[in-house]
């Protein structure tokens, strides 16, 4: 039965076909929406007694597990500085650093300076 509708379906024009193929579409989509609303209440229902049973709010996690991301982060980057090894003694205070010491101290060689030669051509240019 369906491959006979299926086979008068493709005997007629193009525009009855897309109609066709419009409607089931729109209707599968209309049958899903529906069901999936008929089960929203029941949802927000059992999340609000979850809440509720544990007594707190519900974005309450949320922000726990975000402030715990963050402790944790601030955790590592100090165990990081802590670890990391440094070309001048570690000092306590907030003082800037000078980049002159930091090169001067540097045990890399100096690269040589390459010079750059920039050449343009135009018409009024003349060679000497």
């Amino acid at each position: 039965m369906l491959f006979r509708t299926l086979d008068n379906l493709r005997q007629k024009p193009k525009a009855v076909r897309q109609r066709v193929a419009f409607l089931t579409a729109a209707s599968f989509t209309l049958i899903l929406g529906g069901i999936w609303s008929l089960t929203l209440p029941a949802k927000f229902s059992s999340s609000e007694i979850l809440a509720q049973s544990e007594g707190t709010k519900p974005f309450a996690g949320l922000w726990t597990g975000v402030r715990d991301q963050f402790s944790n982060l601030r955790q590592q980057a100090s165990a990081i500085g802590t670890t990391m090894p440094t070309s001048t003694p570690a000092t306590t205070s907030p003082e800037m650093i000078d980049i002159r010491t930091l090169i001067s101290t540097s045990t890399e060689p100096t690269p040589t300076p390459i010079p750059i030669l920039i050449g343009t051509t135009s018409a009024a240019t003349t060679t000497q």
